[in-house]
């Protein structure tokens, strides 16, 4: 995906905005186009295979937003990504061609937006020229205080990759390495060991462990995921889901005072006539969120056309200045839809609240099973109890505990526990045999979720196991390797 540089961004004097950004990495997508180097507000790698440990949000370079500063991060970050440009040799810079991959390059721009805040902080002056030996290393003393070892070693990085590509970059003088004959780690006084930082775990504890595990995927499984998918496939009473956004868009359109108000006049890509979304937001739920009718959520799209159907219908809107709504103060908060089922469940004395047992030998024992009690109250999956508002799951927690003090009003249950279980087997029996890191196994645990269920279970020969598939060395014909590794089958 293209975009335009936006209209205060400044122009490069030695790189052309059309100029594509990723062109030289390895893993090539066929037919994706990826961003140019006039693109401001980041750079998404759409045109370059990801791997499996990186999520997407983290496949990018990002920029700061000041335009100086911008200009900048961008041009150092362009000559990362290609270190034989022709304007780098002109100037005298010949590097090795694929030196910097795109991880080493987004941690580079980072780093350099630390050190924008940072000289903005200490007023420094913008010109890189006046700046002494003794300013980079009072940034550097400032990041020491802040973070290891290893991670200031790549703050020196960056700042040696703006000092090395200073002869090339806009209105910047060519700058001296304020640590000459150093290494960025003696610099960082990082130092390189041989030891492990986690230690091994014994054999006498890891082969139990891993027997366990199997006994949990090889054993156990078929009867746990039956007994899930019974559970599942049970009708649970109440009422039907409906969203707090929802009801309370309903409940302001059945108010008989409702007018919609419009845009007075044309401003920005609001035009004149037009349903004013942002104060509606407002009205509708009473000053508690502006995006009710956001154009990028499909809920918001479909909310706008109730709006309008119901707008066709009454003919009820209203063409004035936009002003801000008066609402009741936060403090008076109202209590939401899902408040009301839960204090309606909670004060029928039928209704027994699910906690976990208490000779279980875990931190939460004999407190309310969450998630099965979202499912009894909601019929259905839900993260009320451990929302985003910390201040209303704590609320609906309160409420829980409080009828929970009366033994009569509990019945003990271990529904949950067999599955978290499970999942923690397979993920120990996929640590075993894979050897991956930490973030390569998550990936692969989703890789191998069934769509509807927890985990699958493959045979081979008559024998369960857990298969899944990584790519490893994975580079370009023009690089020097091009290779995948088979696929990774674990059976016992």
């Amino acid at each position: 995906m293209t975009s335009p540089a936006l209209p205060l961004a400044l122009k490069s004097a030695t790189f052309a905005d059309h100029e594509p950004v990723y062109t030289d990495l390895p893993g090539q997508i066929p037919g994706a186009v990826g961003p140019t180097f006039g693109r401001t507000d980041m750079w998404p790698a759409d045109n370059v295979s990801r791997p499996a440990n990186v999520v997407k949000a983290a496949w990018r370079c990002d920029f700061p937003g000041e335009p100086v500063w911008n200009l900048l991060v961008r041009e150092v970050a362009f000559c990362m990504l290609h270190p034989t440009h022709a304007a780098l040799q002109k100037a005298g810079i010949f590097l090795p061609p694929g030196k910097w991959g795109l991880r080493s390059t987004a941690q580079c721009c980072f780093h350099l937006a630390t050190l924008k805040a940072w000289a903005r902080e200490q007023d420094m002056p913008d010109d890189f020229g006046l700046w002494e030996a003794a300013d980079w290393q009072a940034f550097i003393d400032t990041r020491s205080q802040q973070t290891e070892p290893s991670t200031v070693r790549k703050v020196v990085s960056a700042v040696r990759h703006l000092i090395t590509f200073s002869p090339v970059l806009t209105d910047v003088p060519t700058l001296e390495d304020p640590w000459p004959g150093k290494s960025s780690a003696q610099v960082a006084e990082s130092v390189w060991t041989d030891e492990l930082s986690t230690p091994a775990i014994p054999p006498e504890v890891w082969w139990p462990l891993l027997r366990a595990a199997w006994a949990y995927i090889d054993r156990f499984a078929p009867d746990i995921l039956a007994e899930r998918d019974r559970r599942q496939s049970e009708p649970v009473g109440g009422p039907p889901p409906q969203t707090d956004n929802d009801r309370e868009l309903e409940q302001w359109l059945a108010d008989p005072s409702t007018i919609i108000p419009l845009n007075a006049r044309n401003r920005g890509r609001a035009r004149r006539g037009e349903v004013n979304w942002r104060r509606a937001s407002l009205l509708a739920t009473n000053g508690r969120t502006h995006v009710l009718f956001a154009a990028e959520n499909r809920l918001g799209l479909k909310r706008r056309q109730r709006v309008l159907v119901w707008l066709a219908d009454t003919g009820r809107s209203h063409t004035g200045p936009v002003r801000q709504p008066s609402f009741a103060p936060p403090a008076e908060e109202r209590l939401t839809h899902r408040d009301r089922v839960l204090r309606e469940w909670l004060d029928n004395l039928g209704n027994l609240i699910p906690v976990h047992p208490v000779h279980e030998q875990v931190a939460w024992a004999g407190e309310p099973n969450w998630t099965e009690l979202a499912r009894l109250v909601y019929s259905q999956p839900s993260n009320v109890f451990a929302s985003s508002s910390k201040a209303r799951t704590e609320q609906r927690r309160q409420w829980v505990h409080e009828v929970a003090r009366d033994p009569n009003r509990t019945i003990a249950t271990d529904h949950g526990l067999n599955l978290r279980m499970l999942r923690a087997a397979c993920y120990v029996f996929v640590a075993a045999l894979t050897a991956m890191r930490d973030s390569e196994k998550g990936a692969e645990l989703r890789l191998m979720q069934h769509p509807t269920g927890l985990a699958t279970r493959i045979t081979a020969g008559g024998r369960g196991c857990l298969r899944g598939r990584q790519a490893r060395g994975n580079r370009s014909a023009s690089g020097s390797c091009a290779r995948r590794v088979p696929s990774q089958q674990c059976c016992i």
